[in-house]
């Protein structure tokens, strides 16, 4: 077949003049790349011609994406989010990070740069996406790697969007209600500003917010991960073992790569992130590395002050009236299918406005007369993120590893250490000082109080050595010690992930007198969810009449909080709450200016959601009555809410599953689901490139799988862990286990396609070694004679 000439050959020799010596990428029977190369640069070099000869079409659609042409290719669908690229601006927030970086650091990026462009010169078939395009990809530059890298920053960042709920929630709800949802004494809106212009703001950015989650699979309330590190006295092996997955929004291929680097001097295995020629989380010859997302409070909005004659002043915090900054950019927008028979549009030009806080967001509803503007650490200048990891790559020892990190301003990160004798753990990042204010809601942008003052020295950031306990966990919650003087965030993760996570750390320590790679396996599966087994005894206290409910309810009170893919009572409740916060949170969330599919986005939003909030309103310890439906003129009681909630999650998996209750398990209802992007979403393409698993979990579970309930498909994983990885550095026993999400290949034709997305589901493992246990495709590259 023609179009399977664009997967890689099982054996190659090519040469480029870009190359000071021979290379050899080895890939083994799972697609893994094991690259040698007789200098750092030409490994780079060949990081990136790896990188595009499995993973192009991913590459190219990672670009369009930063630069904000979407709309050129795909239509005027994704118009919207082009221009927030647009507004955003990270190419030139690129730029600036490109002047910042060591001559290594550049170095690294233009051999990366060199090795895609190779691939792309000497390929003759590209993977058949590409037959949507109406050009060649462009070559690949430095700033596209640099861009992407703030793109996954931004992946890993959401604090505009709590802002934005919080201000909204604010204005929908009345007091009573919101207190239950923000229970924490709430930071008062340091000025008075018009609720009423959030709220009509608010829809613009979930709409936003959906569409990078749902098609282009970047951000999610899920974004999170768990990691932990055991010291060389608590593992079996006599030496630390660092275990780590990412969670991040499920999609096909991976962003994450697989690789095994060496050249003189040098050996690093682990995850890539495709675009970037590093090991992000990995071992070298001497240390491990893993990390978390830190929820750190990193944007913040701020309302402008304009001039009341003239709109194109502001007011600045030197108390002057200063010109608002313009830069008009067109984007081109592909017309209608048939494209060829319709006339072309014209390119659309927007104005982007911007002031000394950042670039005014608000611009996207013109029906507003409040000016809003954006502030993000990752759009400072002289960004030193990149040099971070690759400096992390570099380090041999804990002091190392600590300089490297320093560099590091976004994504924030708690990032787990280990070599061979210590543990530890950073929390890393630029995090701001604020003169006044936690940036919980917007702030005046003319005030200098509400500034941000400088940044948590990163010498005072949170972090531990080799701690007594032997262990660091860390699961997006709270690390920081209780005298910590900085604020970082208020919106750290629920504990239940870390403190399970621990709990079975100690009860294995406590049953073997060690901790072994089994165990670190059996806890990366483990499904038990502490979220919904919370609410089981008071759900099962609901009075059913017929033989069949009670015999579901029994199931559910003798359920252990396990989601086992064979549990009738695991797909029971999580079927049944979200039905049940449906029925309590809607009707409050309802109004004027939401639809319906945003009231539920801002629902699911909110801080004490799944099931905090949920557990108090059905035991009375809520300041409002949120049982009793606004919408209705009697009075519903939380009983009657939680047998109705019953009747509708029976007649949900009746239809999906059919009547006979002996049949129901979660695997039949609970499915991961793999897009592509964008072809996922584009009728019958979407049988070709969509993969899907039967799956367990829940969403608190340390396996997670947070599930929406979707008509005639059942609970649907959108959101999971992207890979995983357990590692351990020995003097002669070193070991070195992962999964990817979906496979190596982002090229449909391949067999490496989809074939880690069952082992991955099942919590399987595949070794990466030294070299390649099996070689299956061998490429040379070697220089020019």
């Amino acid at each position: 077949m023609q179009l399977a000439r664009s997967l890689p050959q099982a054996e190659a020799t090519l040469s480029f003049p870009s190359l000071s010596g021979h290379v050899a990428i080895n890939r083994d029977e799972h697609g893994v790349a094991y690259i040698k190369a007789q200098s750092e640069r030409d490994l780079y070099f060949a990081m990136g011609f790896a990188h595009a000869s499995d993973r192009m079409w991913q590459m190219e659609i990672q670009r369009l994406l930063v630069k904000g042409e979407l709309s050129e290719v795909f239509g005027s669908e994704f118009l919207h989010q082009d221009i927030w690229m647009k507004t955003l601006d990270l190419e030139q927030a690129a730029q600036s990070a490109w002047t910042a970086l060591s001559h290594d650091a550049q170095a690294s990026l233009v051999a990366y740069s060199a090795g895609v462009n190779a691939w792309l010169s000497s390929q003759q078939q590209l993977p058949v996406e590409f037959l949507s395009l109406p050009d060649s990809p462009a070559p690949w530059t430095p700033i596209d790697s640099l861009a992407w890298s703030k793109m996954f920053a931004l992946n890993l960042s959401g604090n505009m969007f709590s802002e934005l709920t919080r201000a909204a929630a604010k204005f929908i709800l009345p007091t009573a209600n919101f207190n239950d949802i923000y229970p924490e004494p709430a930071e008062v809106a340091p000025i008075d500003f018009d609720h009423q212009d959030v709220a009509k703001l608010f829809p613009s950015f979930l709409d936003l917010k959906w569409f990078n989650e749902s098609v282009l699979k970047n951000g999610g309330m899920n974004v999170g991960s768990n990691g932990w590190v055991i010291s060389s006295k608590l593992s079996r092996s006599g030496f630390p073992v660092l275990v780590n997955d990412p969670h991040l929004g499920l999609q096909i291929p991976s962003l994450w790569y697989v690789v095994h680097q060496s050249a003189p001097g040098f050996q690093a295995s682990g995850m890539s992130l495709v675009g970037l020629p590093l090991i992000i989380f990995g071992k070298n010859e001497n240390i491990l590395w893993g990390g978390t997302n830190l929820p750190a409070d990193i944007q913040d909005l701020y309302i402008e002050k304009i001039h009341p004659q003239n709109p194109n002043l502001y007011l600045s915090q030197d108390g002057s009236w200063k010109k608002v900054q313009v830069v008009t950019k067109k984007i081109r927008v592909k017309a209608r299918f048939p494209a060829v028979l319709r006339e072309p549009l014209k390119p659309v030009s927007v104005d982007i406005r911007y002031t000394d806080n950042g670039p005014i967001i608000s611009d996207f509803d013109k029906t507003i007369d409040t000016t809003f503007s954006f502030k993000w650490t990752a759009l400072l200048p002289k960004d030193t993120s990149y040099e971070a990891f690759f400096s992390i790559t570099h380090a041999s020892n804990w002091n190392q590893f600590q300089t490297a990190v320093s560099k590091l301003r976004a994504p924030a990160l708690n990032l787990l250490y280990a070599d061979r004798e210590n543990i530890g753990y950073i929390s890393a990042g630029m995090i701001p000082i604020r003169g006044k204010g936690h940036g919980l809601v917007p702030a005046p942008g003319w005030d200098p109080l509400y500034s941000w003052k400088g940044f948590i020295p990163s010498q005072e950031m949170p972090r531990a050595f080799n701690p007594a306990s032997g262990m660091i966990v860390s699961a997006n919650n709270d690390l920081s010690p209780e005298d910590y003087p900085y604020y970082i965030s208020n919106e750290w993760a629920l504990p239940l992930r870390a403190k399970r996570i621990q709990s079975l750390l100690t009860d294995t320590l406590h049953k073997q007198g060690y901790i072994d790679i089994k165990s670190h396996k059996e806890i990366q599966a483990d499904l038990y969810d502490g979220g919904l087994y919370a609410l089981r005894d008071t759900l099962v206290q609901i009075e059913v009449d017929t033989r069949r409910e009670k015999e579901l309810i029994s199931a559910l009170k003798h359920w252990d909080g396990n989601m086992r893919p064979n549990s009738v009572a695991a797909l029971l409740i999580a079927v049944w709450v979200p039905e049940l916060n449906k029925m309590l949170f809607d009707d409050e969330f309802s109004h004027s200016y939401l639809q319906a599919k945003q009231s539920e986005q801002l629902r699911l939003m909110l801080p004490t959601m799944p099931y905090t909030l949920t557990l108090k309103i059905l035991r009375g310890e809520t300041q409002a009555d949120w049982c009793d439906n606004i919408e209705t003129l009697q009075h519903e009681s939380c009983s009657a809410i939680l047998a109705e909630s019953f009747k509708r999650t029976l007649k949900k998996l009746d239809k999906l599953l059919g009547r006979d209750i002996h049949q129901w398990r979660l695997e039949k209802a609970l499915h991961s689901s793999f897009e592509h992007i964008p072809f996922s979403q584009i009728r019958l393409l979407d049988l070709i490139f969509t993969r899907e698993a039967a799956h367990g979990g829940g969403g608190n579970s340390i396996n997670i799988a947070p599930s929406t309930f979707v008509k005639s498909k059942g609970l649907v994983q959108k959101f999971g862990s992207s890979f995983r990885q357990i590692m351990m550095i020995g003097s002669d026993n070193t070991q070195h286990l992962y999964m990817n999400s979906t496979g190596q290949s982002g090229n449909v034709f391949s067999r490496h396609y989809d074939d880690m997305i069952q082992p991955f589901n099942a919590v399987d493992y595949y070794r990466l070694p030294a070299e390649p246990e099996h070689v299956r495709s061998h490429y040379q590259l070697q220089p020019e004679p």
